[in-house]
């Protein structure tokens, strides 16, 4: 239990002391960007078109992906008897 009291117990004190200090600078701040939120937005914009087609590309990609090998050896055994029947 002195262990507790001698290392564990003011290390904790000190990580919520600093933790106090940091959420009180950041409250006296002043607003960022000036406050205005239309720059902000416009900031944010391209960032977030850009993610969402990223996203919605990958999700396609994968989806052809996943059902082009659940179906392909159905697709190679009807191109096989095409080619076999068809002469």
């Amino acid at each position: 239990m002195d262990y507790v009291k001698v290392f564990i117990l003011p290390k904790a004190l000190d990580f919520i002391s600093d933790i106090y200090y940091i959420v009180e600078n950041i409250n006296r701040r002043s607003p960022q960007m000036g406050g205005d939120f239309s720059l902000a937005w416009d900031a944010l914009q391209p960032l977030l078109i850009t993610g969402f087609t990223i996203g919605v590309v990958l999700a396609v990609l994968f989806g052809a992906i996943k059902l082009g090998w659940q179906f392909a050896p159905w697709i190679i055994a009807f191109a096989a008897l095409v080619w076999f029947f068809g002469g």
